[in-house]
């Protein structure tokens, strides 16, 4: 027998081996190109998607930038408009997180607080950026709290945010805390806040100085509710003997 097979007996060799397994062989060749190319084309329908959401969310902020300090009627609805267009097209990405802030924004101006709330917890259900949960989070308690919802407000406060919202977190918890009389409290979340702020790169800044304000306002009614009250048991003895019977 030969060493080597011969031209003919070659190509009928190759014959047998393709029929064998060339159908399998093409089918493999099909679903990787088509791999590759559905993974090309998914890109492309990406890239087209988010630039599609960019130039509805650039209207948007034109037509903000069009209004003056308070937008007329007209200049409200097309900043919605803009804003909706946004969010119905991209409602988990940060385009549409920034048009639900937008759209939150609008609300509180308008004294809508239902519909604020409203887009803020769309932020917080669906949203893929995990600073902008906590901003929203941040932004739902401060408009709960404005709509006397004061304790639900607190709860979202008192959980512990990241590094870079505990100051914002720490001063809302104050303010609310503020809001209710609860003026120990707020003072030392206020100098929580503070701490938060000067653990930071740049320290507590101006910002710093307005919370040192709240710190010492809410020292100063502190003292004179205790002293008030101290006056008001000197002018009343037997309310003492009360007291300290008690």
């Amino acid at each position: 027998m030969a060493e080597h097979l011969t031209e003919e007996e070659q190509i009928e060799a190759f014959k047998r081996w393709w029929k064998e397994n060339g159908t399998m062989l093409m089918a493999a060749v099909a679903i990787a190109a088509g791999g590759y190319f559905g993974f090309g084309l998914y890109q492309s329908s990406q890239e087209k998607s988010a630039q599609a959401n960019s130039a509805l969310y650039d209207k948007m902020v034109s037509a903000v930038e069009a209004t003056a300090d308070k937008p007329s009627d007209a200049q409200t609805a097309a900043i919605k408009s803009a804003a909706n267009a946004v969010t119905n097209e991209d409602d988990s990405g940060l385009y549409g997180d920034l048009a639900h802030f937008q759209l939150a924004k609008v609300a509180v101006d308008a004294g809508q607080l239902d519909q604020a709330e409203t887009h803020l917890r769309a932020v917080v259900a669906n949203s893929d950026t995990p600073s902008s949960i906590e901003l929203a989070k941040l932004r739902l308690a401060r408009v709960q709290a404005a709509a006397g919802k004061t304790e639900e407000a607190l709860a979202i406060l008192d959980k512990t945010p990241s590094d870079a919202f505990k100051a914002s977190y720490a001063e809302s918890k104050g303010d609310v805390l503020l809001s209710l009389g609860r003026l120990e409290e707020a003072y030392t979340a206020f100098e929580s806040a503070n701490l938060a702020l000067e653990s930071q790169e740049g320290g507590a800044g101006m910002r710093g100085n307005i919370l040192k304000f709240k710190m010492d306002n809410a020292r100063v009614v502190t003292q004179a509710d205790n002293v008030l009250d101290m006056s008001e048991s000197l002018a009343n003895p037997h309310a003492v003997s009360i007291e300290a019977g008690e």
